[in-house]
């Protein structure tokens, strides 16, 4: 693209293709660059959105925002797009906003499960747990009739246990496990969290064992702590737990 340039610098295709290039790398200041001097030599709606998805990658949602909706203004009506504008939108704390871009994207494409995933998250933000909830139920069921699609049984588990259900929650975080497809960092943190719905339960020893399947991909995670505050209040069960002093005790596990 760099040729391209040098030998025709108004060449708009290969000024966006190397910003493209560049946000592959991470190269977020160098493909910015790119891609606003594409949009200085052509007003293609593709460039706009190219930036955009950059913007949002570089968490910039304002200004990511603006080139979604130029985007919009051009023409463009698909469902990626909306989904983006819905993600933007929550964001910024727009939620009812947030909620008709990802109804839109939906809308556009009934297997669009990332979209009704996102609208559902954004009805739990509000504290709507019943919509939140049908939302989660519904991408589960989108996912049972294509490629396994762990998201939705996780984001399901956080709301269960969110709203005081720990047994359910660790139902679904187990089938959200179940459903990784090798995804280390996906089970790490499916992983860490079932060790916390086991110990809410009192399932001391599932919940260490679970710990150590975290500790076991990744030594430094900060489940380690908690796997200590598990085994420290699981050796003293039998104690009044205003006894409890874990700073005061030379040995935790004692």
């Amino acid at each position: 693209f760099t040729t391209a340039i040098t030998v025709n610098p108004n060449l708009s295709d290969a000024w966006k293709r190397r910003g493209q290039t560049y946000a592959a790398r991470g190269l977020i200041d160098e493909a910015l660059s790119d891609l606003t001097h594409a949009t200085s030599l052509d007003d293609d709606c593709d460039i706009y959105f190219q930036r955009g998805l950059v913007y949002n990658q570089s968490m910039n949602y304002y200004k990511a925002l603006l080139d979604f909706k130029k985007c919009e203004e051009k023409g463009l009506r698909t469902a990626q797009l909306y989904n983006f504008i819905g993600i933007c939108e929550g964001q910024l704390g727009n939620i009812a906003a947030s909620i008709l871009g990802h109804k839109k994207a939906y809308k556009l494409d009934e297997n669009f499960k990332e979209a009704l995933l996102n609208e559902s998250q954004m009805y739990k933000e509000i504290g709507d747990w019943k919509k939140a909830d049908e939302g989660f139920k519904s991408v589960i069921a989108l996912s049972n009739n294509s490629k396994p699609f762990p998201q939705g049984n996780w984001y399901r588990s956080q709301l269960l246990y969110l709203i005081g259900k720990p047994k359910e929650a660790l139902n679904e975080v187990l089938t959200a496990i179940s459903l990784i497809q090798n995804d280390k960092v996906l089970e790490v943190q499916y992983t860490a969290f079932a060790a916390i719905c086991w110990q809410s339960q009192g399932y001391f020893k599932q919940a260490v064992d679970y710990y150590d399947r975290v500790l076991n991909i990744k030594w430094d995670h900060h489940c380690k702590m908690l796997k200590e505050i598990c085994i420290y209040i699981w050796n003293h069960l039998c104690n009044n737990i205003n006894t409890f002093n874990i700073d005061n005790d030379i040995d935790p596990r004692i």
